[in-house]
């Protein structure tokens, strides 16, 4: 099986190569911690011996390592992303956990603040993920401007799949009952109870009644895989009937449909189904604590934190990093084993549902690729995440348009481990999403989704548009 990608005048393949001998081959998975975490914390140490038993080769880092004594969060960013780019080139490493507060102004391991134009500034994790391209091509000491995405020089292809559990020294014991959930859920043998997808798709304005794109979900990713749904849809909006929600009502009853989308119902479909993915579209409120008519901390505590979901949530601020309890926090906390929640303001695609895998990143459309990745493709939380934030909105997009798109990639961020996923099969052990990008007149930077753990090497072919005769490279 192969996957081909044309560049302008290069055509390239990538092939799995060679199959290792099991546990002989383990993929880094680097954990970034405060140095008291692991006589603190009574799971950590349990953890990281987890992960090592899941054949990973894990490299537990303290920021005394890193970080000099007095140093602003945002220069302990960047100190930390130069380290990540040293370590990472000399050590084989694919994962990246982060351990600490997000908080951009006061964390010693914060998310990085964007500053874009027309909007407000946007806090992200991705800052440690693209590791190889500067995010100051035109030198000017703001970083991640339009102008510096914009440069081939930014080839926007992670090297590092990341994830974050938010700690503090007065949480550990929040932290000891997530790590033990993860590896509870990690550990889990029946788990035909993920099939299940949850979607309370609220209206966000007349114009946006949002079931249009849990259907495209259902029809496009959870019929094809015989999965399970269970809508959440307003059959009312703005005062006037939704035509075809309110045929589903004829057909469609508990548990395949709840109307209208309001707390109640998501609480008693989230208690009831035991969702393994759910992914919902409401809007949000400033502070990061509210999905508005879909989910509220104090109904994270009613989950069941024994089958807990992943999920991503298309609603501004659910992962505001200025207020360690979010909303991504509490279900992290009780009722989700990852979660998937924007930082700030993200724009929508109204009711338009676009499908497009290359298709720019509204964020339903990032909400439906996730979706697609976990469930069609059977990706990693992490690895879903870069493979929807690789792609840069269009050349044609300026200013704050351009802003607007680039922003959704950035303030998407994941709570939980990078390596979280449904756990069925992967679609396939070969190679997907192969992108290949011009990073000057002679290197081409080659990036694709590894979906199998057993491989070791792989081939990569090319050649010039117009040859016959392909260049073999292992």
């Amino acid at each position: 099986m192969c996957f081909l990608r044309k560049i302008s005048w290069v055509i390239i393949i990538v092939t799995c190569s060679i199959l290792c001998v099991q546990g002989q081959e383990k993929k880094g998975y680097l954990i970034l911690a405060s140095e008291d975490l692991p006589f603190s914390s009574k799971e950590f140490n349990n953890f990281v011996n987890h992960k090592r038993n899941q054949n990973y080769e894990v490299y537990v880092v303290y920021l005394r390592q890193i970080l000099p004594e007095t140093i602003t969060a945002q220069k302990a960013a960047d100190t930390i992303r130069s380290w990540l780019k040293s370590f990472c080139e000399s050590t084989p490493v694919s994962y990246l956990l982060i351990t600490g507060l997000p908080d951009p102004e006061i964390s010693a391991i914060p998310m990085k603040m964007i500053s874009l134009y027309g909007s407000p500034p946007v806090y992200t994790d991705y800052y440690y993920a693209e590791l190889s391209s500067s995010w100051d091509n035109n030198g000017n000491g703001i970083l991640g401007e339009e102008e510096d995405i914009k440069s081939p020089l930014f080839d926007n292809l992670p090297e590092l799949s990341v994830g974050r559990i938010p700690v503090t020294y007065n949480t550990i014991t929040q932290f000891d009952k997530i790590l033990l959930k993860i590896m509870s859920y990690e550990n889990q043998t029946s788990i035909d109870w993920r099939k299940h997808v949850l979607l309370p798709m609220n209206p966000l304005d007349v114009y946006t009644p949002s079931y249009q794109h849990g259907e495209a979900i259902i029809n496009n990713i959870i019929i094809p895989k015989q999965w399970y749904s269970h809508r959440l849809y307003d059959d009312v909006n703005g005062g006037a009937p939704i035509p075809d929600v309110v045929n589903l009502k004829k057909t469609l009853q508990e548990p395949q449909l709840f109307v209208p989308c309001n707390y109640a119902n998501v609480k008693k479909a989230w208690q009831e189904q035991l969702p393994g993915l759910v992914i919902w579209i409401a809007h949000g409120n400033d502070l990061g604590t509210t999905a508005i008519d879909v989910m509220t901390i104090p109904i994270t505590t009613t989950l069941n934190d024994a089958f807990p979901s992943i999920t991503f949530q298309t609603s501004c601020y659910n992962s505001n990093p200025y207020n360690f309890n979010n909303l991504s926090y509490s279900l992290f906390y009780n009722g989700a084993v990852a979660a998937v929640g924007a930082t700030k303001l993200v724009s929508s695609s109204g009711s338009f549902v676009d499908i497009n895998p290359d298709g720019d990143n509204y964020a339903q459309t990032m909400a439906y690729k996730f979706a697609k990745h976990l469930v069609t493709d059977g990706m990693e939380a992490g690895e879903a995440l870069n493979c929807i934030r690789s792609l840069k909105p269009s050349n044609k997009l300026t200013g704050e348009w351009w802003s607007l798109y680039w922003s959704n990639n950035l303030a998407f961020n994941l709570y939980g481990c990078p390596d979280a996923t449904l756990g069925f099969p992967r679609a396939t052990n070969a190679p997907t999403y192969l992108k290949a990008r011009g990073i000057s007149n002679n290197a081409v930077k080659v990036w694709w989704i590894d979906n199998s753990k057993d491989d070791i090497a792989f081939c990569i072919e090319k050649r010039r548009e117009g040859q016959t005769s392909w260049d073999f490279e292992h």
